[in-house]
């Protein structure tokens, strides 16, 4: 079992999102990644949980939170996007 395995597809689609992006609200992930609420959420959870994102306010609008990649642990997540990536060809 690789270490990508342990998390939900749409959570290493949303990481990847992520990764390419920069930051994104959670109104955007759903748009961008054509995936329902509870997914994001469920996803967004999964990966604070690892601490492989985190989220700061947004400074446009407070009332809601930007989502960004976790620097300490880019390693670990270069190596989930290349993991999945290969898991793909």
């Amino acid at each position: 079992m690789q270490f990508y395995d342990r998390l939900p597809e749409q959570a290493i689609q949303l990481l990847k999102y992520l990764a390419d992006r920069g930051s994104a609200s959670q109104k955007e992930l759903i748009d961008n990644l054509d995936l329902p609420l509870r997914t994001i959420r469920y996803s967004i959870r999964r990966l604070k949980e690892e601490q492989f994102i985190v989220s700061k306010p947004d400074l446009l609008d407070m009332r809601s939170l930007k989502y960004e990649i976790n620097q300490t642990n880019m390693k670990k997540i270069e190596y989930i996007l290349k993991e999945y990536n290969e898991s793909l060809v």
